[in-house]
């Protein structure tokens, strides 16, 4: 139910990314040690895929009532709105998503996994963010897309035609996994990653990683601690 990869499958892990990998510390103005115990997950290593960091720019819609960082009491006057532009991050990979995936992607690879597997609706931009990561890694991507038409097939128009992230999902080549929106309400979301990767897993001998939609998990949270450190 996938689409062929247009890429060589043959890019391993361990050999094109671990030049990428670099060692991961956690920045020493957010936490002490007794709080890092409590986290249950610290990363070890991080790999670069973001341009950072992004810049901030000044929201100068409200430039008639704006006058300042704070509101004075007494007057009229709205905070000053400032914007971070997390839509720089990089072209294919635009968007905050790609933070989670500095430090998801980058266990995968020091793991030596083989795939990757994550769910999102049909033109989620998590699962195309992580399918075009994970190729750039040399992990094969695999993504659990919920259809909202009847018993999902390549051949359904609303998924042979869907243009957007479908596109660039299947140029990378990630296998789809697609499931009706009925499926997905009653088995859930964690449930459908885990069996997709308990399904590759019997088939290789290398460990596969599986994250939850979004990349919404402790380790994942390390990208947003990344962007206000």
């Amino acid at each position: 139910r996938g689409s062929p990869s247009r890429f060589s499958s043959s890019m391993s892990a361990s050999t094109e990314s671990d030049g990428l990998l670099e060692p991961y510390a956690l920045p020493a103005a957010w936490f002490v040690r007794e709080k890092m115990a409590r986290l249950g997950v610290v990363p070890r290593h991080r790999v670069r895929l973001a341009h950072l960091p992004t810049p901030v720019h000044r929201w100068r819609g409200f430039e008639d009532v704006t006058s300042g960082p704070t509101i004075e009491s007494g007057e009229n006057r709205m905070p000053a709105v400032y914007v971070k532009r997390d839509d720089a991050t990089g072209s294919e990979l635009s968007g905050n998503k790609v933070r989670k995936l500095e430090f998801l992607l980058a266990d995968a690879v020091h793991r030596r996994c083989r795939a990757v597997v994550t769910v999102g609706g049909l033109q989620s931009n998590h699962c195309r963010a992580t399918a075009v990561a994970a190729r750039r890694l040399g992990l094969e991507p695999h993504l659990v897309l919920r259809v909202k038409s009847g018993p999902p097939n390549d051949d359904d128009p609303v998924v042979s035609l869907a243009g957007g992230n479908v596109t660039i999902d299947r140029l990378v080549g990630a296998t789809l996994h697609l499931v009706s929106e009925d499926e997905f309400a009653e088995r859930g979301a964690w449930p459908l990653v885990c069996a997709v990767r308990d399904a590759i897993s019997a088939t290789a001998s290398s460990p596969v990683c599986a994250f939850p939609s979004g990349g919404s998990n402790e380790l994942g949270t390390f990208g947003y601690v990344e962007a206000v450190a």
